[in-house]
């Protein structure tokens, strides 16, 4: 697979302290999958047990906290996305990704306001600058992968989702959300 949930991962010590753990600029949102991707360029395995079962207590941006707003919902997976991007992304494309951070900021944010999801746009907004003009550790990231890595990125290529099955499954959510949102107003 191309990545597990970070708490059902066992990982060998070894392993661990060669690729540095996890990546302390990652919140705990996309840390595991970051942790697994590199795993995997190193040359590594990545296994699931289907049969494992693990209880946790809310997702991980929950961590420490008794609730979490859309906002910093919605601006914690940005983050993430933003730095696993510029992280992976080949030294040529690097400039080009960072100044497209605000641009699609703004497109996303218009995206966000047509979806009638308002409290997500100050998300897209900070964490765009945040990676951009923040404390950014993405140099560590990229020399951390730069050394670690044995295999291409062409070993990934066939555990990702194609984005055809990406939409067709965002589609199902955007139904099941509608479909619950209905129910609960007809009951009420």
């Amino acid at each position: 697979v191309l990545g597990v949930a970070a708490g059902g991962m066992l990982v060998r010590r070894s392993l661990w302290t060669s690729l540095g753990g996890f990546d302390p600029a990652l919140p705990s949102v996309d840390a595991a999958l970051d942790f697994s991707v590199r795993a995997r360029l190193a040359g590594f395995r990545v296994v699931v047990v289907p049969g494992a079962k693990v209880a946790s207590d809310g997702g991980p941006e929950m961590f420490g906290r008794t609730t979490v707003s859309d906002r910093r919902r919605a601006s914690t997976r940005r983050a993430a996305q933003l730095h696993r991007r510029l992280a992976y992304a080949p030294a040529a494309a690097l400039p080009f990704h960072w100044l497209s951070l605000l641009p699609l900021a703004i497109i996303r944010a218009i995206g966000q306001l047509l979806a009638k999801r308002p409290g997500a746009v100050g998300g897209e907004f900070g964490s765009a600058l945040a990676t951009a003009f923040g404390r950014s550790r993405i140099g560590a990231a990229r020399r951390s992968l730069k050394r670690t890595r044995r295999v291409g990125w062409a070993s990934i290529s066939p555990l990702r989702m194609p984005p055809g099955s990406v939409r067709e499954r965002r589609a199902h959510a955007r139904d099941a959300q509608r479909t619950q949102f209905t129910v609960a107003a007809t009951e009420a």
